[in-house]
């Protein structure tokens, strides 16, 4: 079985142990890719007193640990942190109605007649 290597990651975990994940082709002796023949992840951990877990994971079953994997490491902005922000680097050249709107959806103290009459000015 010839596989090529796709692409590497490796993590450092907080107790020096390191992660070494490696994505690999599909099998190249049994022809085009497909779904019988997947590609595969190679896992690799190591303590601090040398090597201890070495696997070759197929990629049907390297599918289920995708989207745990992007959930705990991918930051994930909601509407209010996108609110928070743009109050933090932009409220200097806001009007008023737009600062207590974007109060609003970050879930702070706002003043409700502000937008009460931004509303009205606009003839809605």
């Amino acid at each position: 079985m010839r596989r090529d290597l796709l692409d590497t990651g490796i993590a450092k975990a907080q107790d020096d142990y390191t992660i070494t994940v490696n994505g690999l082709s599909e099998d190249l002796d049994a022809g085009v890719a497909s779904v019988a023949n997947r590609g595969a992840v190679q896992l690799r951990i190591e303590g601090p007193e040398g090597f201890v877990l070495n696997l070759e994971v197929p990629g049907a079953e390297a599918e289920n640990i995708v989207r745990p994997l992007v959930a705990g490491a991918v930051e994930h902005e909601t509407e209010a942190d996108v609110a928070r922000r743009y109050l933090r680097d932009h409220s200097d050249h806001m009007y008023p109605y737009q600062i207590e709107s974007l109060r609003k959806q970050a879930g702070q103290p706002y003043d409700q007649s502000i937008l009460d009459a931004a509303v009205e000015a606009s003839g809605r």
